[in-house]
């Protein structure tokens, strides 16, 4: 998740009332460990938190998307 997009969620969450309580950051942390704790695959959850491959040789070559699986993941 870039910065533009954390500063968008965490503005919303105030905005419903999460103001000291929760950000798009901390959001993210708990959908991580809720889908994890599910049993979704890592890469699936990953890249449905917009996160990017640290390995830049595999991130070269792997664009796979996962789209059905993360379709059925939200």
């Amino acid at each position: 998740m870039d910065i533009h997009q954390t500063r968008g969620s965490t503005a919303r969450l105030y905005r419903v009332g999460y103001r000291g309580r929760m950000t798009g950051h901390g959001y993210g942390g708990v959908a991580s460990t809720v889908l994890h704790e599910q049993g979704w695959p890592h890469p699936h959850i990953e890249l449905q938190l917009a996160h990017q491959d640290a390995n830049q040789t595999s991130a070269a070559y792997n664009r796979t998307l996962y789209l059905k699986p993360r379709e059925k993941m939200m």
